[in-house]
């Protein structure tokens, strides 16, 4: 593994000799990956460090929205076809006051988060939209419990 003067990984090499090379912004941020296969990704970040776009090795870009509270409230994922179209999908994060994550939402569906009053997670409910519906989308909840130990 090769380091940089921050101590940063800048390449790693495997026992068959493929590399894996990373790439940073003059903040330290991660840019640019290329994979043992030479193809590389690309991260682009706001002012506030946070990645705001990720450019994959198989033409799917996808950007990131946030919150005034720094957290994650929609994805937006663009591809690109063969023939030049570009599907899209959006998701949609609905967070409350302290950032815990109560709904995403997509095309597909919307799913819940419920939480109890120590903050853990309850459950996830997955209601399908009509258009869910038509692609084979079903509801579905799981639940989650815990040991009471861990609660202590």
């Amino acid at each position: 593994m090769s380091r940089n003067a921050r101590g940063l990984p800048t390449r790693r090499e495997d026992a068959k000799g493929k590399a894996v090379a990373y790439q940073y912004d003059k903040a330290i941020r991660l840019v640019a990956l290329t994979n043992e296969n030479d193809a590389t990704y690309r991260f682009a970040y706001d002012d506030a460090d946070r990645l705001i776009e990720e450019k994959r090795i198989d033409n799917l870009t996808r950007r990131f929205s946030y919150n005034l509270g720094g957290h994650l409230t929609q994805v937006e994922e663009i591809g690109y076809g063969e023939k030049g179209e570009q599907p899209r999908r959006s998701t949609h994060l609905e967070r409350d006051p302290i950032g815990r994550l109560l709904a995403r939402l997509n095309d597909d569906a919307r799913q819940d988060y419920a939480y109890d009053d120590g903050d853990r997670l309850l459950s996830i409910e997955r209601k399908p939209t009509d258009t869910g519906r038509k692609l084979g989308v079903t509801a579905e909840k799981t639940d989650f419990a815990h040991e009471l130990w861990a609660i202590m």
